[in-house]
C-alpha cells in the first residue's frame, strides 16, 4: 500500500467516526441519559464518563466503583453512573445542563493510567441551548438606561421675623385710706402715702410700699 493510499484511508476512517457521533440537543436545567451496551467480559470491570477536548487529553468526569458483578450506581457532582452487568448496560446521566456543558463525551471501560481505555459506545455530542424562557424574563427584568440629569439647586428667600419684647416701668399715685395704726406722739405723718407700682414684661406687678406704714398683709 503507497503512502498516498494510506492517507486516505485514515481520512476515511476519521470521517467515518465522526459519522458515528451520537448527537443530543437539549435544553438548560434538562437532563442527559445515555445508555451505553457493555459485555459481559467487562462485568467486574470499572466504567467512566469521561469529555473530549480537542488537542488535550481526554476529562474523566466520573468512575464506578469496581464491581462484583452485581449493579453499581454511583453519583458524582452532576453526573450519576449505573452500571448493571446483568443486563449489560451502562447509563450515564447528566442532570441540570448548561450551555457551557456542550461538548464532545464517550462511555469507556476504565484502567488505570497509563493503559488507555476501552471505548464502549460511540462518542456522544452533546448541544445545550438557552433556555427562551429565562431568556424572556431576563429580558423583561431588565432596567433600560437613562441619559444622565442634571439637577441645579434652588435658593428659595428665607424670610426671619424677629420680636422685640419691651419693658417699660411708672410710678402710679394712689391715695391710702387713713391708717389705724398708734403713731407717736410728736411724729408728722403726710396722709398720702406714695407708692410705687413697677410694671415690667408679662405683667408682672410688683408693690413696694411706704416704710412707714407696715402692710396689713404683712
Amino acid at each position: 500500500m503507497t503512502e498516498t493510499n494510506c492517507v486516505f484511508l485514515l481520512i476515511g476512517l476519521q470521517a467515518a467516526a465522526q459519522s458515528k457521533e451520537e448527537k443530543y440537543v437539549l435544553q438548560e436545567g434538562e437532563t442527559l441519559t445515555v445508555d451505553c451496551p457493555s459485555n459481559r467480559k467487562y462485568a467486574y470491570s470499572q466504567k467512566a464518563w469521561q469529555r473530549l477536548r480537542n488537542g488535550e487529553e481526554p476529562q474523566t468526569l466520573a468512575v464506578t466503583e469496581r464491581s462484583q458483578g452485581t449493579l453499581n450506581q454511583i453519583q458524582v457532582g452532576r453526573y450519576i453512573l449505573r452500571d448493571d452487568p446483568a443486563e449489560s448496560m451502562f447509563q450515564v446521566r447528566m442532570i441540570n445542563l448548561q450551555v457551557e456543558d456542550s461538548g464532545l463525551y464517550r462511555c469507556v471501560v476504565y484502567y488505570p493510567p497509563p493503559k488507555e481505555p476501552d471505548l464502549l459506545f460511540h462518542p456522544v455530542r452533546l448541544v445545550v441551548t438557552a433556555d427562551p424562557s429565562t431568556k424572556r424574563t431576563s429580558d423583561k427584568n431588565s432596567t433600560p438606561k437613562l441619559a444622565p440629569t442634571t439637577i441645579r439647586p434652588t435658593t428659595l428667600p428665607t424670610t426671619k421675623t424677629l420680636r422685640t419684647f419691651y419693658t417699660s416701668s411708672r410710678t402710679v399715685v394712689q391715695s391710702l385710706p387713713m391708717s389705724t395704726a398708734v403713731i407717736p406722739p410728736n411724729t408728722t405723718v403726710n396722709p398720702t402715702d406714695a407708692i410705687r407700682y413697677d410694671f415690667q414684661a408679662l405683667g408682672l406687678l410688683v408693690w413696694t410700699p411706704n416704710p412707714l406704714f407696715p402692710s396689713s398683709c404683712a
